[in-house]
């Protein structure tokens, strides 16, 4: 089996004050995603090359709608001394 590969490059960029997103994804753009496969026996090769032509462009826009949960820190007696986990300890 031969060499295999392909190239993406993407970019993403924050907008309307953090919650909106656009983003742009470019694949492929060299056009090198391809695969080759050699085999065969003494009397008989077997060569396969295949070009797959998946280059492309998307562009995308994501809006966060709320708020972000808002966590609250344990107070200071139970981070210490305490096992992680659930149940009781024995």
């Amino acid at each position: 089996m031969g060499g295999s590969g392909i190239v993406v490059i993407a970019f993403r960029q924050k907008v309307q004050k953090d919650r909106g997103t656009i983003s742009l994804r470019i694949q492929d753009p060299f056009n090198t995603m391809q695969m080759s496969v050699r085999t065969g026996t003494g009397t008989l090769v077997q060569m396969t090359d295949r070009h797959f032509g998946v280059q492309g462009v998307y562009l995308g826009y994501s809006w966060a709608m709320g708020q972000a949960p808002r966590f609250r820190p344990q107070p200071q007696d139970q981070q210490q001394g305490q096992p992680a986990g659930f149940g009781t300890p024995p």
